[in-house]
């Protein structure tokens, strides 16, 4: 006989989610760990092409709206979607990712829920962050979510989204980067932070 027609895209994503969601709901914790692992593994694989990625991204999704997020760390899901140039959902993760490094409270303070846990930001922040609260662990964490950002808000052309980017910097003590102000243009600010970055030239010792 004929062999039956395959499923188009949408409706195998559509069958993949509800499978996945229905095989999450039944397995222990430890079960649910190796499941998220494997398929962390499966996104990792260099030779995995663009389109699938992108569909066990949508998976990932998928288990966040229906409040059952895959405990994988929102950085590397960023990172993941940039790979596969999906900046829509790059943004999302490295937004949330943002948030998590500067709402982290003083040493000493009470942690956050970690990132692929509580990835809906339904808490209300706790209060502004300033350079003197700022944990050093974070900062670096937090320039790279900047740079991040502002590359993909310029891929997204969103070019005021992508200056806003200093705008937050600044309050949260983080110095901008040279190569912060050469992604948006912006020359002469980079010229002169290369100089206040460039060590003093060898002072002379007269005779």
């Amino acid at each position: 006989g004929a062999l039956p027609a395959r499923p188009p895209p949408p409706l195998a994503q559509e069958l993949l989610h509800a499978a996945f969601l229905s095989i999450w709901a039944e397995l222990t914790p430890q079960g649910c760990a190796r499941l998220a692992a494997a398929v962390e593994a499966a996104m990792e694989r260099e030779s995995m092409p663009p389109e699938v990625l992108q569909a066990l991204l949508n998976l990932a999704d998928m288990m966040e709206l229906a409040h059952r997020p895959l405990p994988i760390p929102v950085r590397h899901l960023a990172h993941l979607a940039e790979r596969c140039q999906a900046y829509a959902k790059a943004l999302h993760y490295r937004e949330m990712s943002f948030k998590h490094a500067a709402l982290l409270p003083p040493r000493g303070g009470p942690t956050p829920p970690p990132l692929g846990r509580d990835m809906g930001w339904t808490r209300a922040p706790g209060p502004s962050q300033t350079e003197s609260t700022l944990p050093a662990a974070s900062e670096a964490e937090t320039a790279a979510d900047i740079a991040a950002l502002i590359s993909i808000n310029n891929q997204l052309q969103l070019p005021e989204a992508a200056e806003g980017m200093l705008a937050f910097s600044r309050e949260l003590g983080v110095e901008p980067q040279v190569s912060w102000y050469e992604k948006l243009g912006r020359w002469q600010d980079a010229l002169d932070a290369y100089a206040r970055r460039a060590p003093p030239p060898p002072s002379c010792i007269g005779s």
